[in-house]
């Protein structure tokens, strides 16, 4: 046979047998070079992760005194937020201004539900401070008013017909 021929086939024989076994292998490496990177950048997020964590403690502790009065003025039970919304609430509907508003400690009811106190004080004209009870008695939320102190607001020219309103009453919460 022809050298040439040899080597022709040779090289044919060595290209099918490169098709054969080392294209799948190098398809093989490709993807665990591909999953390499993501690992990589896995790695490079929890790392970036763990020095914010770290530097959040870091924050904490330069701030702690800070946080620690932020914490006082904080209501300490989360269910008292829905209280002070709705009277807002139902205040600046009717044009009422809600001067204070005092939550007690929740005691328990004699069911399935607390009892928590509540002391408001509101200044409004009677008008709005009916429209202001009717707010809360159509309210999701169960209002027992037992008290209502009214006093007329003083101007130098003699009395005006706004009104000074102490509320206290309870409302009433599943435990």
């Amino acid at each position: 046979m022809n050298k040439r021929l040899i080597t022709a086939i040779l090289f044919a024989i060595e290209g099918v047998l490169f098709f054969a076994f080392g294209l799948p292998q190098y398809r093989e490496l490709r993807g665990a070079w591909a999953s390499r990177e993501a690992r990589e950048t896995l790695l490079q997020d929890t790392k970036i992760a763990q020095r914010s964590v770290v530097d959040l403690g870091n924050q904490y502790t330069a701030n702690e005194s800070t946080i620690a009065r932020v914490l006082l003025a904080l209501p300490k039970q989360k269910q008292y937020d829905y209280l002070t919304e709705s009277f807002q609430a139902a205040a600046r509907d009717h044009g009422m201004e809600l001067s204070s508003l005092g939550i007690g400690e929740a005691q328990k009811g004699k069911g399935d539900y607390q009892v928590i106190p509540l002391k408001a004080e509101l200044s409004g004209n009677y008008p709005s401070f009916l429209a202001f009870l009717d707010t809360l008695e159509r309210s999701l939320r169960l209002y027992d008013i037992t008290k209502i102190d009214i006093t007329e607001q003083e101007v130098s020219g003699g009395f005006s017909n706004r009104l000074t309103i102490m509320i206290q009453g309870n409302a009433y919460s599943l435990k």
